[in-house]
Parts: C-alpha cells; structure tokens; sequence
C-alpha cells in the first residue's frame, strides 16, 4: 500500500521504488509482487476498491487496490488461501465468509486510512445461486430413458448427459456441445420428450432447412406433418394444422405471424428449436427482436451451437436473456460486470469488448441454462488434428506493410483501416494459395476443401480449378465460403484435409469450418488443415487477434482458469490454432 498505510523502511522511502519480497516495514510480513511509493506532493488515495469475483461454488476471490498490506496480513492470519497465480494479492475465501470479509474484516482493517470503500459486489442472483443450487432444476415424474426409449438408446453417455440436464431445467437449455458431436439428435430427443407441448417450430439457417426436415422424419414420431413455408402461397395452401414448422431465419419475421393469421391464432410453438443459435448475438437487430417475442412466450426452448460467442462474452447476453429473463440483470449491468463495460470519454460510446469475471460467467451458464461437451474429453478415439502453417513471402506494396506496422502497433483491433486492409490483403493470398493447390493437385488423388472470404480469391480459385480440372480429371476439390459453408454441413465422409486460402475474423468461425470435416463418422486417422499465411498481409495481425479471442472464449466457454474437480481428466486450456499440438 501507499504510505499511509503503514510505517515504511528505509527500503521503500525512495519515490518510486517497486521491490519483490517480503515487506517486513507492514504490520505483518506479507509477501506480494508490487509496492508502489507515491511521489512527494502527490495526494494519497481515499478510496478502496474491492474486487470481488465467485471461483466455484463453494469460494470466491478477493483483491484490492490500491494494495494494501494491512489487508493482505488480516486475510492470511485468518488462514485464507493466496492465489498469486492469477493475480497480485489475491485471496481465495469461503463463500460462508462472504459477508463477514466484506462486511466486517476488511471495513476494520482500512478504518481511518480510507474514507470510501467502493466493493464489486457478486450479483445478488449469483449468490443466491451459489446458496441454493437445487432451486435451478425441475423435477419431472418421467426421465427420459422411459419416456423416449427408442430414440434413447441411441445416444452416445455424454449425449444423454445433455438431455437430462436439459430436462432438469425445464426444457430452456442451451446445447453448447463441440461441432461434430450430435447436438441435432440430442435436440431432437428433447422435442420428442415434450411431444405434448408441440407444436414444434425449428428455426435453422435455409441451407439447413431440408436436413431438418430429414432428421425429424428419422426420430420423431408421427412426424409426417412437416411444413417448410417459404412464402405466403405456401402457407394459404396448408390443409392441415403443422405440428412441426422448419423456418429459416430470415423468414421469421414474415412467415410466421401469417401462419398464425392462417389458422386464426389456433397455431402457437410451445416447443422452439434454434439451431446455431448464435445468429441471435446481436440482440437489437429486427430478426432477433422478432424471434425473442416468440422465443420468451414458449414453454421449451432449445438453443444449439458449438460457438455461443464467436468473439467475446457481450454476444452471450442475447441466450442468457431468452433462456432465463433477469438471471444476471440488465444488458448493461451484464456488460459492465462481465465485459468490462463503460463509456467512452471521448467519443461518449458505449463499450463492451472486454471481459471480466470469466470464471463467474462460466460457473452460471454451466449450472443454469448451458451443457457443453468438448472432442478432447468425451472422443478420444477422434483423429488427431495437424494443422501446418504454410508460410509465403509475396511482393506486396510498401503501403499496406506500413498500414500492417502501424496497426500492430495499434493493438490490431478490427477498425475500418483493417477491413480495408483485409480486402487488400486478398489478391495476394489468392497468389499463395493458387501455388498450394496446385501442388495438392499434382502430388495425389485425394480430395480436398479450400475454404476462403472474398469473391476475389473464390473466383480466382475457381478459375485456376476450372482450368486444372481439364488436365487432372474429375472436380476432387470443394470450394466453400466461410459465410455459407461453415456451419451445418457435415463433410466427414468427403475427405480429411482442408485449405484455409484465408483467415476469418472470428475464431469461432475458423473451428466451424475446422470441423466440417473433424466429427463423428471421420474414418481417417488424422485431419489436415494448410493455412495460407502470407508475410505482410493482414494475417500479420489477424493470427494474434484470434489467438487472444480464443483465450477470452476458453474462459467463459469451458472453463480455462477454473480448479478442476478431483477426479477430472478435463483439460480446458485453449487450443490455439496456430501452433500445432
């Protein structure tokens, strides 16, 4: 702490001085990492901020600032745990104490050091959460391996694990599972388990519209009354009541208040499937504001992606908010705990791309509205994933490699500089990745998916294959668009290996497209991935930036940070994509 705070000696008395140790000037030897030493004239702090953050269900961590030795030595001689290894003085608590730390002991410690004591309180919610876990789970008088034996017997242990944990809330969960791990099937066994609820509305990306249609043909039962409308002819030319509607999400908010206007309000989904679900991010946006209505008023809701942020924790406040209203506040109050949320002072915006409180964030989706299940932990008989860098040195001009240097330096945030530069970057890596494919091309037969963004580089690569194709043979190369092939398509019966011609903005779009191939039914041992990374380009800072998101996500996702449970053989590190395993 500052000087005020206890007698000093000589060591500290120097402006400025920062010493690792022990400082034996405090009341108590307290061990820490900094002692800042205010300069001479400069007016010694009067308030106290405590931050303050849940570490499991049973704990919760506590730091201040400015440091203080004082309340460092009246935490450790009542025997509280120091975790230095996620941040300076900071003190593990049971939560039984939460009250009497925050209320009595440290107020008594700064007394008459500090005039204000501001304290970062838990949410009220979380809390009483933590005080009674039971009050998040329904009981039901009929599990659903007797309800739903048929389609029961064919889930996978971790599968049903889903199902039941979605029973326990109600029929509101959100099914988070891996790419590539059946979250179709376990969705489908929930509308299945309240048939009695229906009808049942799926709402899917159009692509996706006639697999539903397929799958829901295969496992649910009487499930012959099956409506795709695309217009309002489709829907006046219904002759009987649906049970089951697939829309895309685009047709929402025009198909369905028709369909209901069509059988005069006697058509209402009390079961609501959303598959990748994180289209609904952007809570503000018209689709989003129109499904939400629909959404909050049905009994069931059952949210599916493998990615519910694709890049920082504000885009989970839309799911938390559809699943369980109010559970952690507002819009604002969420962001200003869990992503770091303020306004601007200069432009008087309003920011929310930090995070915060990741462990605590995590710890409330898992015990509440979010079941989420990772290759690493319940497949280990996955093929293992190789990715290699391809790395080029094109001629790219002295303009964009200075906009690449000035934005580094920067931070690399994604700004309009940047998506210009993106774009820019594009016919050099069009370059790059036209001399990998054609080694693809000319070393073996075996199939291959090349992803890429831009018109500019697809139909380059097209071209290029247009014209190879004549030489090699038939077509064995899948171009794919992130934006319309990354998410639903299952390709693992195609091939093992893919080409990233280009870098997606989000990681979470990268691992969707990473995992078209690498799911259940894979039969090679390994999958494959070729990045084209070009020096100069915008993957100079892209790589970084992605790598930083995925360690925010890893957090608030699955748990990188929390204390495994004894017995676990969970690893919840992040798996960075661009240093191979």
């Amino acid at each position: 702490m500052f000087g005020q705070s206890a007698p000093l000696c000589a060591g500290h008395q120097q402006p400025g001085v920062c010493v690792e140790g022990v400082w034996r000037c405090a009341v108590l030897p307290v061990r820490s990492r900094c002692w800042a030493v205010l300069p001479p004239g400069r007016p010694a702090p009067t308030r106290l901020l405590v931050t303050v953050e849940l570490a499991s269900w049973t704990a919760f961590t506590l730091q201040v600032f400015p440091l203080s030795p004082i309340v460092a030595g009246k935490l450790t001689t009542r025997g509280y745990r120091r975790r230095d290894d996620i941040g300076f003085d900071v003190f593990e608590i049971p939560l039984r104490d939460y009250d009497l730390v925050l209320g009595d002991v440290i107020p008594a410690a700064v007394r008459g050091i500090f005039a204000q004591i501001d304290v970062d309180h838990v949410p009220q919610p979380v809390l009483k959460l933590a005080r009674a876990p039971h009050e998040t789970r329904h009981t039901s008088s009929r599990p659903p391996e007797q309800a739903i034996p048929k389609i029961w017997d064919c889930l996978l242990e971790f599968q049903q694990d889903s199902v039941r944990f979605a029973v326990e809330r109600g029929g509101r969960a959100l099914l988070a599972d891996d790419m590539g791990l059946g979250k179709t099937v376990q969705c489908l066994a929930l509308c299945e388990y309240y048939r009695d609820d229906w009808p049942l509305l799926i709402v899917c990306p159009a692509t996706m519209r006639v697999h539903w249609k397929d799958m829901a043909r295969k496992w649910l039962s009487a499930s012959s009354n099956i409506a795709i409308p695309k217009s309002k002819n489709d829907i006046m030319g219904m002759l009987a009541l649906p049970q089951i509607v697939v829309l895309s999400y685009a047709l929402v908010k025009t198909v369905l208040p028709l369909i209901k206007s069509r059988w005069e309000n006697r058509w209402t989904p009390n079961v609501i499937a959303c598959d990748e679900s994180h289209h609904l991010k952007e809570s503000t946006s018209q689709r989003a504001c129109e499904l939400k209505k629909w959404l909050k008023c049905s009994r069931r809701v059952i949210l599916l992606t493998g990615t519910p942020a694709l890049n920082r924790p504000a885009e989970l406040f839309s799911t938390v908010d559809i699943l369980s209203t109010g559970l952690l506040g507002s819009k604002i109050q969420f962001e200003k705990r869990y992503c770091q949320g303020h306004k601007d002072p200069r432009s008087g915006r309003w920011m929310n791309r930090g995070s915060h409180h990741e462990t605590e964030l995590y710890l409330v989706l898992t015990r509440c509205l979010m079941v989420r299940h990772l290759k690493r932990d319940v497949m280990r008989c996955m093929p293992k994933k190789i990715r290699n860098m391809v790395r080029s040195v094109v001629d790219t001009p002295i303009s964009i490699e200075e906009t690449v240097r000035r934005e580094m330096e920067g931070g690399g945030q994604q700004s309009d500089n940047l998506v210009n530069l993106y774009f820019e970057s594009a016919s050099h890596k069009l370059v790059a990745a036209a001399s990998l494919i054609r080694t693809f091309l000319q070393k073996d037969s075996s199939p291959f998916i090349v992803f890429g963004h831009h018109e500019l580089v697809l139909d380059g690569l097209q071209a290029i294959l247009d014209q190879t194709c004549t030489t090699f043979g038939d077509a064995r190369v899948a171009l794919l668009s992130f934006g319309s092939c990354a998410t639903g398509l299952n390709l693992a019966s195609a091939c093992s290996s893919m080409i990233f011609a280009e870098l997606p903005w989000t990681p979470a779009l990268l691992f969707q497209a990473e995992d078209r191939i690498h799911r259940i039914g894979q039969q090679s041992p390994s999958c494959t991935y070729h990045y084209v990374i070009v020096r100069g380009t915008s993957d100079d800072f892209m790589m970084p930036a992605i790598e930083r998101k995925i360690r925010t996500l890893a957090h608030t996702l699955d748990g990188a940070g929390v204390d495994p449970t004894p017995g676990s053989t969970s690893s919840a590190q992040p798996e960075l994509p661009f240093r191979n395993p």
